[in-house]
């Protein structure tokens, strides 16, 4: 299993670490995507948890961080996952959904708006 996507323990605690730990895992640009979700080593589109995925698009890196099942069970982690992603569309150009935003973006953008976002949840970015 690739440990970047192995499950982050414990999970994040507040909105800020999950943006913080999303941006953290798409860096790189390498480890970022486009049009899709996330993409394995092949650059074929995988999910966001797959454990083949390589590298992901600004939404499934947060998806990444928090992924669905934990979200569905945990109305605590599905509100710092809901958190994170309105903060990036609050840093974002309010014309675009946020994947819209990640396909037509660059990549140094795209960490723009994550320090945008990061700076909202009261932290400076890193």
């Amino acid at each position: 299993m690739n440990s970047r996507n192995a499950l982050v323990s414990p999970l994040p605690t507040s909105v800020l670490d999950t943006l913080r730990r999303a941006k953290k895992l798409i860096f790189k640009r390498e480890n970022w995507t486009q049009r899709a979700f996330a993409r394995d080593a092949n650059d074929d589109n995988v999910e966001a948890r797959s454990p083949g995925a390589v590298k992901w698009c600004m939404l499934g890196a947060v998806w990444n961080v928090i992924p669905h099942d934990v979200a569905d069970k945990s109305k605590f982690h599905n509100s710092l996952r809901s958190g994170a992603m309105n903060l990036l569309y609050e840093a974002i150009d309010q014309n675009y959904t946020l994947q819209h935003y990640n396909d037509t973006h660059e990549h140094k953008d795209i960490l723009l708006m994550f320090d945008v976002a990061i700076q909202l949840a009261g932290g400076p970015p890193r």
